[in-house]
């Protein structure tokens, strides 16, 4: 499973299409699209027309937990270890 994105023809910036239907799924413009159909993501990531969307997995961080310390007037200072 993977999200796609419609962004238009690369090649035509003229091109004005809302949306555009692709192995039988609607892509709005610039909207991202769920896909699950292992032949439909490989056609699509092999066209200009369209950019699969990057999803970051981020680490929950600890409560109270921070990598940047204060230098004593509330503010926060990056790389500075527990002064």
């Amino acid at each position: 499973m993977a999200k796609f994105r419609f962004i238009g023809n690369p090649r035509d910036p003229k091109d004005s299409r809302a949306s555009v239907t692709f192995g039988g799924i609607v892509f709005p413009l610039g909207e991202p699209v769920e896909v699950t159909d292992d032949a439909v993501m490989a056609k699509l990531r092999g066209n200009s027309h369209f950019a699969e969307v990057q999803t970051r997995i981020r680490e929950p961080k600890e409560e109270g937990a921070s990598s940047a310390a204060s230098d004593g007037s509330g503010r926060r200072v990056k790389g500075v270890e527990g002064r």
